[in-house]
């Protein structure tokens, strides 16, 4: 692939000469729940060996499906003469984990990578992928809850792609339903809601997610569209102001991001979450200085947030945590050719599962 020769429309809206003075993400961790991320040019340097949670390879540093690597570069890509594209935060270190390859993935190996990234002292995740319930009402597995629980018991923030299904509100992304993360959809660069993305009653915030061009795994970059590259847009915000603003924690960070966007409409609403993210004003303003803001304003009273697992019986508890999704990542060219991958694992060892459809 050849490299970009000018400058994408979501890097110079993104004020990033003005941002680099205050925060890189220098020293902050960023694991990418993906499908490995190959070493090219831009991410040498930034690139952890990080897990293969599928083959047990040594290392994540190699990527056949592609998804991964373009989702890291819109993190982190270093500056490269000849080129505009850059990722967010060119200092935060990416910490690879091959969790799904387009043919192999599901919830319960999402949760061991979420577990091993924050053993490993990941200071933020990114999950650019998603999986989706027979019903809206349907909770996730336990053991996905519980990896969230224990991530954020240590600090770390997770931020989720909402989907590509902008059709049909009923279809529940996970994890981005879960109401103690942030869940990202699609915007384009008018900051209005791109068409297929996601959205529902667990929507947070939009990111630019169209024509997004990126690093690609045989080098030099490529054009793609999806929440998949709005949720590592926001995730390389937040290394930014993980670096400017140490004392945060990730509720801290969730108001900081929201407090501080380009409203879209009047408050908060299912395609737009609380409006499109803005990058510098999510990273320059002072605590003291951040926009009152009530979460409780204009809520969606529809909104049930998923069942703690506190209060399952033992029998409901049992019956969860045998429950598995199946996990989809997904990517579209700007060409409109989708790349789709359902994917499957053997349902002869589980007790219930849901279908699952590409974003």
């Amino acid at each position: 692939m050849a490299p970009w020769e000018g400058t994408p429309w979501w890097v110079r809206r993104s004020s990033l000469k003005d941002l680099w003075r205050e925060a890189t993400g220098k020293n902050v961790k960023v694991a990418v729940i993906d499908s490995g991320v190959q070493p090219v040019p831009q991410l040498k340097g930034n690139l952890l060996p990080g897990k293969d949670f599928l083959d047990g390879m040594p290392n994540a540093q190699f990527d056949d499906a592609g998804h991964g690597t373009a989702v890291a570069g819109v993190i982190a890509a270093k500056p490269m003469n000849g080129t505009g594209v850059v990722g967010i935060a060119p200092g935060a270190q990416i910490l690879p984990i091959r969790q799904n390859d387009g043919k192999r993935g599901d919830s319960e190996n999402m949760a061991a990578a979420i577990n091993w990234a924050v053993a490993q002292g990941a200071d933020i995740i990114n999950i650019s992928q998603a999986a989706f319930a027979k019903s809206p009402d349907d909770p996730p597995p336990v053991h996905l809850y519980t990896a969230i629980s224990n991530a954020l018991r240590k600090n770390v923030v997770i931020i989720a792609a909402a989907g590509n299904d902008g059709t049909d509100r009923n279809r529940k992304p996970w994890p981005a339903a879960d109401e103690r993360i942030i869940s990202v959809g699609a915007s384009n660069d008018g900051n209005s809601p791109a068409d297929f993305s996601g959205y529902g009653p667990w929507m947070d915030l939009l990111a630019p997610g169209v024509n997004m061009v990126t690093t690609h795994p045989r080098g030099g970059h490529c054009m793609y569209n999806g929440t998949s590259f709005a949720a590592p847009y926001v995730t390389g915000v937040v290394a930014l102001i993980r670096e400017r603003w140490p004392n945060e924690k990730p509720a801290d960070i969730a108001r900081r991001l929201i407090a501080t966007a380009d409203r879209v409409g009047n408050g908060w609403s299912e395609s737009a979450g609380w409006g499109v993210v803005n990058a510098r004003r999510a990273v320059l303003t002072p605590p003291q200085q951040l926009p009152r803001f009530d979460l409780s304003a204009n809520v969606n009273p529809e909104y049930v947030p998923i069942w703690p697992i506190e209060r399952l019986s033992a029998a409901e508890k049992r019956e969860r945590v045998g429950a598995s999704l199946t996990v989809v990542i997904g990517l579209g060219l700007v060409t409109a050719l989708s790349f789709a991958a359902v994917v499957a694992k053997d349902a002869a060892a589980r007790r219930r599962r849901m279908n699952a459809t590409a974003l």
